[in-house]
């Protein structure tokens, strides 16, 4: 499982490299949905616990570093939210801030959140 987590988190994490290089451009273009809104997961979502955390997994994923991702997800620094979770979008950027239904807040790169 931790190993399905840790390729689920590296694909995201590299399309989030790719895609979000530009604050603006970015912001605008591939996020179709607003602050306050609740929303589906079409997908899995590879989420941290703070926009810091986010930096810490895009690192170690870059640096190809298993050990230090399998332990930011032991720690609960990092976790997937599952498809067809609804979620609400708390605030809009490179990095989104979501609440889950149990009132949760997580950080996640924006090409992470997609909606039904």
């Amino acid at each position: 499982m931790k190993r399905i987590i840790t390729i689920i988190l590296s694909c995201f994490m590299f399309f989030t490299l790719v895609g979000c290089g530009n604050n603006s451009s970015t912001t605008n273009s591939n996020i179709n949905y607003n602050s306050g809104e609740e929303i589906t997961l079409a997908e899995d979502a590879p989420c941290c616990s703070s926009k810091s955390n986010v930096d810490k997994m895009i690192d170690y994923v870059r640096e190809n570093n298993k050990n230090a991702q399998d332990r930011m997800l032991s720690n609960g620094e990092a976790k997937v939210i599952p498809k067809g979770s609804k979620v609400t979008i708390v605030s809009l950027g490179i990095v989104v801030e979501i609440e889950t239904e149990d009132g949760e807040s997580w950080f996640a790169p924006c090409e992470s959140i997609v909606k039904e």
